[in-house]
């Protein structure tokens, strides 16, 4: 269940990283662009269903930005997988998210917001 696995302090933080280093691509709305897919609504339900949170965060992590993957630091990636929860309708709670992968591993993506 992802309620309330991480704040709103950490979700805004994610924001601000998503605006310097995702917003070209994704676009500022987080609807996709040319080159790079939509990253709310039924783009990131069809992509993450099933998954586990620690899917996002590798993802994320080993890819992005596209010309120098993995260059942002572990709290910036786990940031912007917050923003990325918070822009896709999951509450906010009273623990910040961890870049601890087994952790991340106990959270499914299964129960998606309205």
């Amino acid at each position: 269940m992802l309620d309330g696995i991480f704040t709103e302090a950490q979700a805004e933080r994610g924001r601000a990283a998503y605006d310097a280093q995702c917003a070209e691509c994704h676009g500022e709305g987080l609807g996709g662009g040319e080159m790079a897919p939509g990253l709310t609504g039924v783009a990131f339900r069809f992509r993450w269903r099933g998954l586990k949170v620690a899917d996002i965060y590798t993802s994320v992590q080993s890819t992005m930005p596209p010309e120098e993957p993995g260059t942002l630091g572990d709290q910036a990636y786990i940031d912007i997988v917050a923003f990325l929860l918070s822009a896709n309708g999951y509450p906010a709670g009273a623990r910040e998210l961890t870049a601890d992968l087994v952790l991340l591993q106990g959270v499914a993506v299964e129960r998606m917001p309205p």
